[in-house]
């Protein structure tokens, strides 16, 4: 089953038309406020649906933004081991990049969410995902491989069956 993600999301929009980033979970800050100067106040209508886009999997990340591009999670194929990181153009919708690696942990989880559901991470420079298969892809923001690290084989306890709901932050 493929997920829609319909970009009407109130902060998202506004920092869309803001042209300001939304560089991880909750908002740079991670207090979930995004200063924008004009917000949609209704959401539905065919006028404040600027594009909607199809995940090649499931994906209940939230949305990164960094520049123009929009940054999400999936996961597909036979239980969930095609891992996709993804930049979506803000303007249009159409997929600028897509990468695909392969779990190497476990990727069994509640049904109600899926292995990519930790939202991605940014510093400007490059975009850091992690899945509940305990995979960390770190890329820079053209999709080129910096480094990948599976964390499986470190910690072999650290899963369980019901998923992942934490997100990656970066520290200076």
């Amino acid at each position: 089953m493929n997920t829609k993600i319909i970009f009407s999301l109130l902060p998202l929009l506004g920092i869309i038309s803001a042209q300001a980033d939304w560089t991880a979970f909750r908002g740079s800050d991670g207090n979930g406020y995004a200063d924008a100067p004009k917000l949609i106040t209704q959401l539905g209508d065919k006028k404040s649906l600027a594009w909607k886009k199809e995940l090649p999997g499931r994906g209940l990340s939230s949305p990164v933004v960094v520049g123009d591009r929009i940054f999400l999670t999936a996961s597909s194929g036979p239980q969930q081991k095609r891992l996709h990181v993804i930049a979506i153009d803000a303007k249009d919708g159409q997929t600028a990049w897509e990468r695909q690696f392969v779990a190497t942990g476990r990727t069994v989880c509640h049904t109600k969410t899926c292995i990519a559901a930790p939202t991605t991470v940014s510093d400007g420079k490059v975009i850091c995902a992690q899945f509940s298969s305990n995979d960390l892809f770190c890329l820079d923001l053209d999709g080129n491989l910096k480094w990948l690290r599976g964390l499986t084989s470190d910690y072999p306890n650290a899963a369980n069956s019901l998923g992942m709901s934490s997100s990656l932050v970066i520290a200076n």
